[in-house]
């Protein structure tokens, strides 16, 4: 349970004191159980690699390799067996694949519903509408969310608050109001500020991300508020960047090209973009640099240029991504025509 607190509250910036609680549970494992220790050091595992975010497409699998083992060996309840499962759909939205997610969550939240465990409910509930907001079917997305939400309308916990907080986004960027999903956010930050953004390092980065692309949306949509807005997104791209996860140093990358692409400055755009994309696949934030690759194809132009929207493309294809242009501004909205 120490690695456990460790990477959750820690993150990567813990990862040595995480390690060294492993370290502590493989040697005590050899006293117990065979069985009993395979599922801890599997937990474990799958825990820390989860909240460390290293690398999303290894979280996903220790994930998986976690929950089998636990089903296989009989040594886990119910809820533990949800839980690893609802980790594993959310590892796929950071990685962004909602293709995948698409397939497998609807029998996903049967079982959840089944076994009764509301909150990994809702959560499967908000990936499933993320993915059909990916693939096109808005309506789909904001019914999921809303549903997924219902049990939980008072907001006194944290991350539901921020779930609310998240869908309210995407329904005002799709619907075209970015300034409108800002001011969501903006409403919302003073209690995010007293619990995720300060205490857990993955949602710290996702907020501040979320608020500096709803500024992002708002500059390129209003010209009277661009330049307070550009300044808001430019202020959290920099707090983003001083995280000590690798990955968020590509996040704020992409985020200082997209407002670079709105002053219209197409050069500090691919610049941003381009030193993003390396530090974004080695982490398999894969929308995200799909993202950025069409965005800085879109902006160099020629057959280089071309090469790069086209992988894009086919990576969209691949996920059954409908209208990237649309879900452009949720993920990277900036000023991407030449």
């Amino acid at each position: 349970m120490e690695g456990f607190f460790s990477a959750f509250s820690g993150g990567y910036r813990a990862r040595h004191r995480t390690q060294q609680a492993i370290v502590a549970l493989r040697r005590s494992s050899k006293h117990i159980d065979a069985a009993e220790a395979r599922c801890l050091i599997a937990l474990a595992d799958a825990y820390t690699t989860f909240f460390e975010g290293r690398n999303w497409e290894r979280a996903h699998e220790a994930l998986m390799v976690a929950q089998r083992i636990t089903e296989d060996a009989g040594k886990a309840d119910a809820s533990w067996v949800s839980h690893l499962e609802a980790l594993r759909y959310n590892a796929l939205y950071w990685m962004g694949r909602p293709g995948t997610a698409a397939r497998e969550l609807p029998a996903a939240i049967q079982r959840a519903d089944e076994r009764g465990n509301k909150f990994v409910w809702s959560l499967m509930m908000l990936v499933s509408g993320w993915a059909s907001y990916c693939r096109g079917d808005v309506d789909e997305g904001r019914r999921l969310h809303r549903v997924g939400l219902e049990p939980w309308k008072d907001d006194a916990l944290y991350l539901p608050f921020w779930w609310r907080t998240l869908a309210d986004y995407a329904a005002h960027m799709r619907q075209g109001n970015p300034c409108a999903a800002f001011e969501s956010v903006d409403r919302a930050w003073p209690k995010l500020r007293k619990g995720l953004i300060v205490n857990q390092e993955l949602y710290r980065i996702e907020a501040r991300s979320v608020r500096a692309r709803a500024a992002l949306g708002c500059a390129r949509h209003s010209n009277r508020d661009r330049a307070q807005m550009l300044r808001v997104a430019e202020r959290e791209a920099a707090r983003i960047h001083k995280e000590e996860v690798p990955w968020a140093k590509g996040v704020a990358l992409s985020l200082r090209g997209a407002a670079a692409s709105i002053r219209g400055d197409h050069k500090a755009a691919q610049r941003h973009l381009a030193d993003a994309e390396p530090v974004l696949e080695a982490a398999s934030l894969e929308m995200v640099l799909a993202f950025c690759r069409r965005g800085r194809g879109s902006l160099l132009g020629g057959d280089e240029g071309q090469a790069l929207v086209d992988t894009a493309g086919q990576w969209f294809d691949s996920q059954g991504v409908k209208e990237p242009e649309q879900l452009s501004v949720i993920y990277l909205p900036g000023s991407w025509d030449r």
